[in-house]
This record gives structure tokens, C-alpha cells and sequence, in this order.
């Protein structure tokens, strides 16, 4: 039995502030005073108590151990509550014939066996090394640079695997700053917005850091001077494989059990600030989108749009991994957005042993008998998890 009763510390909590950039996300909601991050740790801890006791120190150090597996483990207790509220019993890491490693549930419906399901995080590089230390550079920045007059915005930063030269930047900020004159820059912010204010170009050849800072005026109202200084970040990411890494992901855990003797759902949170569409997830499971030109000599006569077999679901040879009947997948799943978020579940119309869309009461996409998938709407999050429509806010 786990002597563990609660996800987070018992004390009485004073801080109102903002997450720090670097900070990880359980730190964060330990130890704020927030009411909003109160009713998070109230319900997070009301799931745990539902949690198996000889599973609960396990995922009690995940969501304690740095924001990778704080996701993992968060997404974990979230579906294991979704599969509860949805009227199911749930066994953890249950046996699987021949295999050493076992799915993290099997799910149970008035006492018969219905399916497996895998939960797994497909995390973009906001967790990398280069972003870390982004975010150690930018709470820094608040730490050391102030100025009553201006926040700062940062953009087109060219980071590097070495730590980010703060001491230089800092006193760089320092010596612009003292120099901008507020009521020129304010003029121009206030005729062209951000595009009018100068840029401030930073280069370390040494460290390899490159970035540009602009400054931009506060206003005249007093909670505006107290803010922290850095007021916007401007990060651009470049990912044109989106769709092969949500295939890689799910294709990782189609084989890892074996052929098993009931349906088998994976069920993958997209973490990436960029945002995921459709096209991604059909580009994902049923492959590339492609449009093909019909041509007479050098006459363009039509289009044909079709798909490059490179899906998960069909290749080359047609229908392939088949073991998986279907993906759940949600994007951006937070603590403090998962009344809001739906996760949808994507059948594959090519399943061995197909998931029955009956039991499952979140929107899904489910082939019809021509093959193409057709929207059965579900209930919202919060009316399954009998949460309010903008919980944790005041509505």
C-alpha cells in the first residue's frame, strides 16, 4: 500500500506572481496561491485518490520530476479519470501473454474485457535543451533588468548548445535602455505599433547567442510599472515533419504488445505551441495529401488529389499496421485547459479488431461504408468530467 495521500505539498501558499519561464509546471501549481491553481491541485488530487494505492508513489515522482514526465504522468491520470467518468473499470499495466512489458490499461465494461489502451505524449522541442536555455536566459532578464519606462519584447533569437552569455546581455539591456528616449519611442509606437520602435541587435561571437530586443513604452497606469520587464517573446519554429513524428510516435507502440486478443486504442497528447490541424493527423494516419497535374504535351487539363501511400494506417501495399483500431488524440492537454480541450478518437478502417464507437462518449471520426471517415459529435470534457464550462475560471 502507497503512503502517499496527495500530489502536492501541504503549506500555506502567499506567491501571486506568473510561472517563471524555467520553472516546471508542477513547481509552479505547488506553490501558487492562485484560485485557479487551487482548484487544479483540488481535482488533480481528487483523481489521484481514485488511483490504484500501489501505483500512486510512481506516478506521484513523475509529476514531480521535471515537465516531460509531468506530462506523461498528467495524461495518464487524466484518461485513466476520462475512462472512469465514461462508466468503465480500468486495470493498470495489466499482463500480456509472452511480453515482459505490459499496456498501461486494460479497460473493462460491466465486468467483460473491451479494449487496451496505450497512453503516450508527443512532446515538441519547448522541453529541448536550446529551449531551457531560452528560458533561463529570459528569467534572468526579468531578474537583473528593469526600467520604470519600458518592457521589453525579444524576437529571431539564434540560441546555441551553450549557456546563453546573461551577464553580457544584461548589461547590454542596461546601457540601451538608459539611453532610449521614452517620449520618441512612444510617439512611434504610437503611429506604426511595434513595427516603429527600434530594434536593439545583440551578437556573441564567442557563445554564438544572436537576438534582437526592441523596446516597448508602458503606459501611465501604476500595475503597469510593476510587471517584469520582458513583456514579449516572439519564438519562431521551423518543423516540416510534423505528421512523420505523429506517425513514429504511434507506430512505435503498434508492435510492442504483440497480437492481442481485444481492440487496442493509443492515445497521444500533441504538447507543440505552434498548433497541430487536421491535415496533420489524416497526413499522419492515412498519408501525404498530394495533388497530381493530368497534362497534354505541355496543357495543364485537371488535378487529381489523392493520397501518397505513406500513412500509418496505408502504405504501399495498402491497409498496414492494423493491430491498432484506433489513435485518441488531443492537442496542447494543460491542467488548466482540460475542460476546454477534446480529445477525438480516430478509428482505422482497416483494424483487425475494430473499436466499437458506442462505448466511446468524446467526438470520434468513424468509416462509413465507403471507407471515409464521417464525424460522430460526443460530449464536451467538462460534461463528461462534471467539471463547469470554464472551469478553472470564474465563468
Amino acid at each position: 500500500m502507497s503512503s502517499v495521500k496527495s500530489l502536492f505539498d501541504n503549506f500555506n501558499r502567499n506567491y501571486i506572481g506568473p510561472k517563471h519561464y524555467a520553472e516546471s509546471i508542477y513547481d509552479y501549481l505547488n506553490r501558487s496561491a492562485h484560485v485557479e491553481a487551487n482548484r487544479i491541485r483540488k481535482l488533480l488530487n481528487f483523481w489521484f485518490q481514485k488511483y490504484p494505492d500501489k501505483h500512486k508513489l510512481e506516478l506521484y515522482n513523475r509529476f514531480r520530476s521535471g515537465d516531460a514526465d509531468f506530462y506523461s504522468a498528467f495524461w495518464e491520470l487524466y484518461i485513466y479519470n476520462v475512462l472512469l467518468c465514461s462508466g468503465f473499470e480500468v486495470e493498470i499495466h495489466p499482463r500480456v501473454p509472452e511480453k515482459e512489458t505490459s499496456p498501461d490499461f486494460k479497460v473493462r465494461k460491466s465486468g467483460e474485457d473491451v479494449f487496451y489502451l496505450e497512453a503516450k505524449v508527443l512532446l515538441s522541442n519547448s522541453i529541448s535543451a536550446e529551449q531551457k536555455h531560452r528560458n533561463f536566459l529570459f528569467d534572468k532578464i526579468n531578474e537583473k533588468v528593469s526600467h520604470p519606462n519600458f518592457f521589453l519584447g525579444i524576437k529571431d533569437i539564434k540560441s546555441s548548445p551553450t549557456s546563453p552569455p546573461v551577464r553580457k546581455i544584461c548589461k547590454y539591456l542596461v546601457r540601451k535602455l538608459s539611453n532610449a528616449n521614452y517620449e520618441e519611442i512612444l510617439q512611434l509606437y504610437k503611429k506604426e505599433g511595434l513595427s516603429g520602435v527600434p530594434e536593439w541587435k545583440f551578437k556573441d561571437k564567442e557563445s554564438g547567442w544572436e537576438t534582437i530586443f526592441f523596446p516597448i513604452p508602458k503606459d501611465s497606469r501604476p500595475e503597469e510599472h510593476n510587471r517584469r520587464i520582458l513583456g514579449l517573446v516572439i519564438e519562431s519554429f521551423w518543423d516540416t515533419g510534423l505528421s512523420n513524428r505523429i506517425k513514429e510516435v504511434i507506430k512505435e507502440k503498434v508492435s510492442k504488445y504483440g497480437e492481442l486478443d481485444l481492440p487496442y486504442l493509443v492515445a497521444v497528447n500533441i504538447i507543440d505551441e505552434r498548433g497541430v490541424d487536421r491535415l496533420n493527423i489524416e497526413n499522419a494516419l492515412f498519408g501525404e495529401f498530394a495533388i497530381s497535374l493530368l497534362k497534354q504535351g505541355e496543357k495543364v487539363v485537371g488535378k487529381e488529389f489523392k493520397r501518397k501511400p505513406n500513412g500509418l494506417w496505408y502504405g504501399p501495399e495498402g491497409p498496414r499496421n492494423r493491430r491498432v483500431s484506433g489513435v485518441i488524440i488531443v492537442i496542447n492537454l494543460y491542467p488548466w485547459n482540460l475542460a476546454k480541450v477534446t480529445p477525438i478518437l480516430w478509428h482505422n478502417p482497416w483494424a483487425k479488431r475494430p473499436f466499437q464507437s458506442k462505448l466511446w462518449k468524446l467526438p470520434q471520426y468513424i468509416p462509413d461504408e465507403n471507407n471515409t471517415l464521417k464525424e460522430i459529435k460526443g460530449q464536451e470534457p467538462w460534461e463528461l468530467l462534471g467539471l463547469p464550462p470554464n472551469w478553472p475560471y470564474n465563468s
